[in-house]
């Protein structure tokens, strides 16, 4: 079985034109409907593929053109034929990974502008009819062979890779107790122990309305047990991380339901870049080597972000959007 790196380097290979072996390209598809990350990297790899090649703009040529006639200035008794030579040589020449990197910029620029549904909406693959026929992977003589894409290649009877990539981007079970965000950890016995400590509101997994749940402190540790109606006790561990060895707790905005992600509380402005300008600014990174961001004028031990798209062994567990972390009370 394939790993990631090397299915997504022969799916690369394969849109690139570049001489692949058949047997390689099968293992990479069969890998990636079996991996909602490896899923998501093909459908927006195959979104880039289709994005125009940048040409350079025509005044820009002009301008170029202009100059080296004057630094180098022709001789030829058909002055015409001699500026179509010189526009040929200085022709744009247009590398193999233009497209790609313009695609890519596109796209990061994109995600840092929407909010999380719209994240969300950029890595789930389209379900329109004139999609998957477009994703193809060129055979081992560099030909495109329609029909032969990780989408349109995957049979009913098989988890689609599109259907993974959505689940990719489903929230844990999340709940908010005392503004600190918690993960359900597992299903307790018994009644619960000590007395009542406050309420979370949620649907759960319920898929109907929010109510409010009465919670209980856990006796050995800083979780939380939710009594749900039927009488199960649902144990939560709170979501932290650390910077320097303080240990800080994720902040949200509403979260109504398990499967929805958190989002930055009121009064934490979006930032409308990438780089989380104009909201934040990089400081440097936490115990686990993911960046810090902080409001200007601000440090860490107020608060600070993490940008979208962490790993799935991150605290924020790939989260699809901006979070916040406070020191945890």
């Amino acid at each position: 079985m394939m790993e990631c790196t090397q299915a997504q380097q022969t799916i690369t290979a394969a849109y690139d034109g570049e001489e692949t072996d058949a047997h390689a390209i099968e293992l990479a598809k069969e890998h990636c409907r079996s991996c909602a990350e490896c899923a998501v990297f093909v459908t927006t790899l195959a979104a880039m593929h289709r994005l125009p090649v940048p040409e350079m703009p025509a005044p820009a040529l002009e301008r170029t053109l202009a100059a080296l006639r004057d630094e180098y200035p022709v001789e030829s008794e058909t002055p015409v034929a001699a500026a179509t030579e010189i526009r040929e040589v200085v022709r744009p020449r247009v590398p193999a990974w233009a497209p790609w990197a313009v695609a890519a910029a596109v796209l990061v620029v994109a995600a840092g502008v929407v909010t999380t549904q719209g994240v969300r909406y950029l890595l789930q693959p389209s379900r329109g009819a004139d999609t998957a026929g477009e994703i193809s992977i060129m055979d081992t003589n560099g030909d495109k062979q329609p029909g032969v894409g990780i989408e349109s290649d995957l049979s009913a009877s098989e988890p689609r890779a599109e259907d993974e990539a959505v689940t990719a981007v489903t929230g844990p079970s999340y709940v908010i107790f005392d503004q600190d965000v918690y993960r359900l950890d597992a299903t307790v016995g018994g009644p619960p122990a000590g007395a009542r400590v406050g309420s979370v509101t949620s649907s759960l997994d319920t898929g109907g309305p929010a109510s409010d749940y009465p919670v209980y402190a856990d006796q050995s540790s800083d979780a939380i047990v939710v009594l749900v109606d039927d009488g199960t006790l649902l144990r939560f561990e709170p979501v932290v991380r650390t910077l320097r060895g303080t240990p800080y707790a994720l902040r949200s905005g509403t979260i109504a339901t398990f499967g929805q992600w958190p989002s930055l509380p009121p009064g934490i402005p979006e930032p409308s870049a990438p780089d989380g300008s104009p909201a934040f600014i990089a400081v440097g990174t936490d115990d686990v080597g993911a960046t810090v961001y902080v409001r200007p004028g601000t440090d860490p031990s107020v608060g600070f972000a993490i940008a979208p798209g962490t790993s799935p062994s991150d605290p924020a567990a790939g989260n699809t959007g901006w979070t916040w972390w406070e020191p945890r009370r």
